[in-house]
């Protein structure tokens, strides 16, 4: 990879615990010099991108993409996306396989192994300081030339943006048509590729005729998907029904959503979870009906051609399973944290005693400052962890709770849990084990020792 020769204090390197490192570029004065061609770039503001230099680019008039890039002039390229929430980066994993995906079926070759590219976009989310937003990359043939064969480009290109917006959970119904824009072939619908010109008209036509999206229904009359969206269904039967992928993009939030749907089946909300053709008829039938997609997670639906969807308000079991998947989002197994290696801990709280509170006793318009020890652990151990200021609250005996980005810290010879300026804590679901008080961490005292080198 090039790197800048510059001696600026404005260049910078990031890095994750990993060793694949990207240098940050914050002017233009930086890259004189860079006569190599690298295929990757990337930014670091509230939205930022890379460049074909190398690096991560903090100046947005650098911020450009080659006119030969044959992405641009001939749509040769693929694209995917993540969310960032509260500082973590969900389902990238997932992502980045359906984008690697994608990239063999354009047949592009990535320049960056997989390992790498996700080091590239964790640096560069890192770098960008967005704490929520979107992260959004595209994989290209390459500049090169302006023939239709990429034969003339001497590599693929990886570009990467972070936008910083802001989510919430999608409450209010919408209305929907039926496209009259032509579907996608099977190869391309599946492939995320960079031709949405069908998924722009579409989404047009929907605004002119005044709904929120569109409904695509293939050649044999079965519901496909949205413009760039999922769609999901609750029948009479209450039965949650997604359309098969053979003919569609498959989602990475609808295939998580028929992972944690069969929470709701269980209690007895849903009688069952499947994916199957529908027709427009069965569709339109339904007691509910949703979009699916990264940034909604969930968008409910209450109109389609003028229609109503069964009673014409918003589902409850749309909600419930909107309510999964935002919890999903924020405290799911398949987040990235952004901050250094650490570890995520579900824990119970076994007792919590409070050390220090001032400030807000002298007046109710201060601040107050307050410090816990809890003994926290699960069936393995437990250990003491210090609970500041709102954590108190949410470390009360009996809670279960979810600690991220927890590190071991020495006090006085012995070990103590705590959080880094990433950290977060969050009570959820009580847990079931039982905690194995009598292996105290924290009752263990460590001497120091200096090893002659």
């Amino acid at each position: 990879m090039a790197t800048s020769n510059s001696s600026s204090d404005a260049k910078s390197e990031v890095e994750n615990g990993e060793e694949f490192k990207v240098a940050v570029f914050s002017s233009s004065s930086e890259i004189k010099g860079q006569n190599s061609y690298t295929p990757y770039w990337g930014l670091a503001l509230k939205w930022a991108r890379a460049d074909v230099f190398g690096g991560i680019i903090l100046d947005p008039a650098m911020m450009v993409i080659p006119i030969d890039d044959h992405m641009v002039h001939r749509g040769h390229g693929v694209f995917d996306t993540a969310i960032i929430l509260d500082g973590y980066l969900y389902e990238l994993d997932a992502h980045l396989a359906r984008f690697l995906r994608s990239a063999s079926k354009a047949k592009i070759v990535s320049p960056f192994s997989e390992l790498d590219l996700k080091s590239i976009l964790i640096q560069l989310t890192i770098a960008s300081q967005c704490k929520t937003g979107t992260l959004r990359y595209w994989l290209s043939a390459g500049p090169g030339d302006f023939t239709l064969s990429p034969m003339g480009c001497p590599s693929s290109a990886f570009y990467a943006v972070v936008i910083d917006e802001h989510f919430s959970q999608c409450r209010e119904g919408v209305k929907v048509i039926t496209s009259e824009i032509p579907m996608k072939s099977p190869l391309f619908a599946t492939m995320k590729s960079v031709n949405y010109l069908p998924n722009v008209l579409a989404q047009m036509e929907a605004e002119e005729k005044g709904a929120s999206g569109s409904i695509w229904v293939d050649g044999e009359g079965y519901v496909a998907e949205g413009p760039n969206v999922n769609v999901a269904f609750v029948t009479r039967e209450k039965e949650l029904v997604l359309p098969l992928f053979d003919r569609v993009l498959s989602g990475c939030t609808a295939l998580r959503l028929l992972e944690v749907a069969p929470k709701l089946v269980g209690p007895g909300r849903l009688k069952g979870v499947r994916v199957g053709n529908l027709t427009v008829e069965e569709a339109k039938g339904a007691d509910e009906m949703m979009y699916v997609g990264s940034t909604l997670p969930i968008l409910p639906i209450i109109m389609w051609d003028e229609k109503p969807i069964g009673d014409g308000n918003v589902g409850e079991l749309t909600m419930a399973l909107s309510d999964l998947l935002w919890e999903d989002m924020v405290s799911g197994p398949e987040t990235q944290s952004l901050g250094p290696t650490a570890h995520t801990l579900v824990v119970k709280v076994v007792n919590s005693n409070t050390v220090l509170q001032k400030g807000a006793a002298a007046s109710p318009h201060l601040r107050g400052t307050r410090i816990a020890e809890c003994l926290i652990g699960d069936e393995t151990a437990a250990i003491l962890f210090t609970a500041r200021n709102e954590q108190v609250d949410m470390m009360k005996p009996g809670n279960t709770v979810i600690i991220r980005n927890a590190k071991i810290d020495m006090f006085k010879g012995t070990m103590r849990l705590a959080v880094d300026k990433w950290g977060r804590i969050e009570v959820t679901e009580p847990a079931t084990f039982v905690v194995k008080e009598d292996n105290n961490l924290s009752l263990v005292e460590y001497e120091l020792v200096t090893v002659a080198q």
